[in-house]
């Protein structure tokens, strides 16, 4: 999650009452023992267009309600709380996408398997280098 996302998140968060949260503090909805977590989800869709034409995309929620109301005491909740919240979610990015692509093919399917190839290495390159620079 970006940094500045989640800075919205918890001003919203800080409106609330103490006596309805479930935690002091807003921490990044991220499940530790999930390998997938290793995965910057703002990097999937650039990644995806390297090697695949997207054929349509379609956002559908899991905004700031999918954050905040799991470190809530529901229970507590009243209904002004709750629409404020809706309200707050409706503005607010969408977390989750379904997404339609087809491989790229011919000179472009090329060039996208082998920046698949290519970059990470790359990537790996920079950092042994700045790494051994350093000492």
């Amino acid at each position: 999650m970006k940094p500045e996302l989640l800075d919205s998140h918890r001003r919203v968060f800080d409106t609330i009452p103490n006596s309805l949260r479930a935690v002091d503090k807003l921490e990044p909805p991220i499940q530790i023992d999930d390998l997938s977590e290793a995965i910057r989800s703002s990097e999937i869709e650039p990644q995806l267009r390297i090697g695949f034409d997207i054929l349509g995309k379609q956002d559908y929620g899991g905004g700031i309600l999918s954050v905040i109301l799991p470190n809530l005491r529901l229970e507590a909740v009243d209904d002004d709380v709750l629409q404020r919240l809706i309200e707050e979610d409706r503005s607010a990015p969408s977390y989750y996408t379904l997404m339609l692509a087809t491989p790229k093919r011919g000179i472009r399917g090329l060039i996208g398997r082998a920046r698949y190839w290519l970059e990470p290495k790359a990537k790996r390159m920079r950092v042994e280098v700045r790494r051994a620079i350093r000492g």
